[in-house]
């Protein structure tokens, strides 16, 4: 039975049976009418894992920008930089050495080491 899911997922209700033609036509129009509550539940599940993807990103970006925050702060005590010039000098970091910001402002977090670039 096909499930009507959302656009773009499609999904089926297989049923099966020990014996050949064991499904008459009462059994076919119950599996019908049942369809669309499986869809439900399907849909419900795709609904759900895209809320924790959401959240899961969410959460990265929140901590990612809680390092770069602190690493700009870093900078901005040791050099007497604003916080525009402090991220500036995160970012020509990170593409001096092709490393991501995040990981640049970690380093800094962690060690206190800063490559001035």
């Amino acid at each position: 039975m096909p499930l009507p899911i959302s656009e773009g997922i499609a999904g089926a209700l297989n049923i099966y049976a020990r014996e050949p033609n064991a499904f008459d036509e009462v059994s076919r129009s119950v599996a019908t009418r049942f369809a669309p509550y499986a869809a439900v539940a399907a849909a419900n599940m795709y609904a759900y894992q895209d809320a924790r993807d959401v959240a899961d990103n969410l959460q990265q970006v929140l901590e990612s920008r809680a390092v770069i925050d602190q690493a700009k702060g870093i900078l901005m005590e040791r050099y007497k930089l604003t916080a525009d010039q402090a991220f500036q000098a995160l970012a020509r970091v990170s593409m001096q050495t092709n490393t991501r910001v995040r990981k640049v402002a970690d380093d800094l977090v962690r060690t206190g080491d800063f490559p001035l670039g």
